[in-house]
């Protein structure tokens, strides 16, 4: 879910989601920092769990993947774990 369907971002004007369709993630870096920051993000500014019960299993699928992505960088490097 995290990689074909990235997090989109809740705009100030009108409170829509951008971009209209989710891009897939295609590198590490868009990974971390538009896949798990962005969820971090959504969760820190109260923006999950909004809605119907489609939009709560997205959410849900979405930082069960931020989760393990995490999971796996820090057992890859665990020099890491301080910093998260």
């Amino acid at each position: 879910m995290l990689i074909g369907g990235r997090p989109r971002k809740q705009m100030k004007e009108g409170l829509a989601w951008k971009p209209d369709e989710a891009v897939p993630i295609t590198n590490v870096t868009e990974l971390i920092v538009n896949g798990v920051c962005q969820v971090r993000n959504h969760i820190d500014h109260h923006q999950k769990f909004r809605g119907d019960d489609e939009p709560q299993k997205r959410d849900l699928a979405l930082i069960t993947d931020a989760h393990q992505v995490l999971e796996l960088v820090l057992k890859k490097h665990p020099e890491l774990k301080e910093h998260l």
